[in-house]
């Protein structure tokens, strides 16, 4: 835009130069840049559903309870939440740890942006850090890992899912919860291939999805890039929330679980609205906002007959 700019007003040799990135946005380019890439992706998103007047509508008979859940299912499959940033995905997450934790369902949170760091269910916190070797807590807790990089995140989290599937096979009776914000970092597409790999550096965190249910050890899963998401932890979930996206690729992924009819709704969700997937049934949710005042007591989910847990952490 810039250039032709130039061209247009009779300098060549402007054009010819590269500008600077606050001259652009002083200028207002950078501004009307976004714009039309943004009217661009409408166009798009037109094409593909060949239906752009139905996002005029708001989505139709949304369910009075305002979140549907079913914590017996979600011990046996997990949950799986999807959507793009600002969504409601971890506010949604939130209402539904509050109700694990109501059931006495201890849950361990993967925090990748601080998000748990207010307005959370789970008092109990703890920062990552690549200089600590160890770590010890008990009962539910958050992992703030949000200064990893994504390397130590990996190795982190999969000694961590290595170290509570252990406790749960040597004979743990409780049950328990893992949640994955950011799920694409720990279960990519084709993860399930790798399973069989001497080095895969995920085997534990796929010992938990695949086999966890056995051993009273479950999973959440948090993403706002579900096609980067393998499908195969997804089908184990029979509890699964699609809120707004728009991705062309994103919107052919959730697609293939709530299909065509459904997936042209996407757009046109609201923040705290999702498309709610219980095995053959779907509909339309939306969910208030999480608040401090609906706390579980700490003594209600703190396991105080464990002994401490000891993690080996990032390195």
């Amino acid at each position: 835009m810039w250039q032709n700019d130039q061209y247009q007003h009779g300098s060549p040799e402007l054009a010819a130069l590269t500008p600077e990135t606050e001259e652009l946005r002083e200028s207002g380019y950078i501004s009307s840049a976004q714009s039309l890439l943004m009217q661009n992706e409408t166009t798009k998103w037109d094409q593909y559903t060949q239906k752009p007047e139905r996002f005029e509508k708001q989505p139709e008979s949304f369910e009075k309870n305002g979140l549907s859940f079913d914590v017996s299912l979600a011990c046996d499959s997990g949950f799986y939440i999807s959507g793009t940033s600002q969504s409601g995905k971890t506010n949604l997450a939130k209402c539904i740890v509050q109700k694990l934790l109501g059931c006495g369902i201890s849950c361990y949170v993967l925090d990748s942006s601080k998000a748990w760091s207010h307005d959370s269910p789970i008092k109990n916190a703890l920062v990552v850090d690549t200089k600590i070797d160890r770590y010890l807590w008990q009962g539910s807790t958050v992992f703030d890992i949000s200064t990893l990089g994504t390397r130590h995140k990996v190795l982190f989290v999969n000694q961590l899912c290595h170290d509570i599937y252990a406790m749960h096979v040597d004979g743990m009776t409780e049950k328990e919860f893992i949640i994955f914000e950011e799920a694409q970092t720990y279960l990519p597409q084709g993860c399930m291939r790798l399973a069989t790999r001497k080095s895969n550096p995920l085997e534990s965190v796929l010992d938990v999805v695949t086999v966890g249910a056995n051993y009273g050890l479950r999973f959440g899963l948090i993403t706002q890039f579900p096609a980067l998401v393998d499908k195969s932890p997804v089908k184990i979930c029979q509890q699964r929330y699609f809120g707004w996206t728009w991705e062309r690729n994103d919107v052919n992924y959730v697609k293939a679980f709530i299909g065509k009819e459904w997936a042209v709704k996407l757009q046109s969700l609201q923040k705290g609205e999702f498309i709610y997937q219980c095995r053959d049934r779907t509909s339309l949710i939306k969910t208030s906002i999480y608040g401090r005042n609906s706390e579980v007591d700490a003594k209600g989910i703190y396991r105080y007959d464990f002994p401490m847990i000891e993690c080996t952490g990032a390195r």
